[in-house]
């Protein structure tokens, strides 16, 4: 079950076949029950995380998200 503290504003679900394989974040305790989530603040700070994804076909990306910009960087390995 989702902590209370816990209120979604915006969930975006994988395309059919894409699942994630790894998630990291500087906060513990953003994954329950293969749900993750994460803090996006008004002035575009975020929580530091990085996830690794694949699709159905083995093709993967890995994606980490800058805390402090919001930039995203996206590697194909």
């Amino acid at each position: 079950a989702t902590p209370a503290s816990v209120s979604s504003q915006m969930i975006r679900p994988l395309a059919e076949g894409v699942r994630i394989t790894s998630f990291e974040s500087e906060k513990s305790g953003q994954v329950v029950d293969e749900l993750y989530w994460i803090n996006y603040y008004p002035n575009g700070m975020c929580d530091k995380y990085s996830l690794a994804l694949v699709d159905a076909y083995g093709k993967s990306a890995e994606v980490a998200v800058d805390n402090l910009s919001g930039r995203v960087s996206v590697e194909y390995p």
